[in-house]
């Protein structure tokens, strides 16, 4: 088979394929007619600051507050945004609490790499490939003498001060993410998947330190890993067969509803 795939890319990435899943006809509008709609990112623009604040601790195992705050500010400024001291605050808390926390939740704990980028083959698919980038993988020890290891694949999420609520901890479309990270890592470096965890750690926006951090371990098996895989080819086939069919019930926070592009 050689014929472009409609989005004209060869890969495909875990946001694209969770936007096919709870609308093939979003998808469409996204991917293949590429239309944009103007949304506001201002979560999105605190998440990326966070992120990079993140990742200079876990690169260091130090923190540099002032570059984030820096970062930040940059961005409210430029974006226009407003509340800056809020949201400024709720990420030095978060941060603040960030290496205490990971010490204890993962002791003696090794960096192994950020932004890792993945670009793999895709079981049964020999034309589109999965594109990702897993935020951190880390490692702990098993034993005193260090010779057994545990690998964590992990995803940082900003959230709310309540965190997730039960139904978003259990939804197995946002679980996904994991599974699939999970299963292409193993795909480049090997190992078994007992000894590799994976989890989401949500950083909470509005937290006392105490509670700003929260550990979501994802159990994340073989039969997870395939399920997942086997949505990624049921997404390449329906795309390439172009079946874009409306799921009536993702409307609410659909950026499309009610517009010229998408109506009941």
């Amino acid at each position: 088979m050689n014929e472009q795939f409609p989005t004209g890319k060869n890969t495909v990435s875990y946001s694209e394929v969770s936007t096919w899943a709870s609308c093939a006809y979003r998808h469409k509008l996204a991917f293949i007619d590429k239309i944009v709609i103007e949304q506001n990112w201002i979560h999105a623009r605190y998440g990326t600051a966070l992120h990079k604040g993140i990742e200079n601790y876990l690169k260091n195992k130090s923190l540099d507050l002032d570059a984030f705050s820096l970062e930040l500010k940059d961005i409210w400024e430029k974006e226009n945004y407003p509340d800056y001291e809020t949201w400024n605050s709720w990420g030095i808390t978060c941060l603040t609490a960030l290496p205490e926390w990971m010490n204890s939740q993962f002791p003696d704990w090794e960096f192994i790499g950020v932004e890792l980028r993945i670009e793999e083959n895709i079981p049964k698919e020999d034309q589109i490939k999965f594109k990702g980038f897993v935020d951190c993988i880390i490692r702990i020890p098993l034993n005193k003498e260090k010779t057994r290891w545990k690998t964590w694949i992990i995803d940082w999420k900003t959230a709310g001060p309540r965190g997730w609520d039960r139904q978003k901890r259990s939804d197995e479309l946002v679980l996904s993410q994991l599974y699939l990270y999970k299963s292409y890592f193993m795909q480049i470096f090997g190992g078994e998947s007992r000894e590799i965890g994976t989890a989401f750690i949500l950083m909470k926006k509005g937290s006392k330190k105490e509670k700003c951090i929260d550990f979501i371990p994802v159990s994340s098996g073989p039969k997870s890993m395939e399920k997942a895989n086997k949505m990624v080819i049921n997404m390449i086939t329906s795309v390439r067969k172009e079946k874009f069919f409306k799921n009536k019930y993702g409307c609410k926070w659909c950026p499309y509803f009610d517009t010229s592009h998408c109506s009941r």
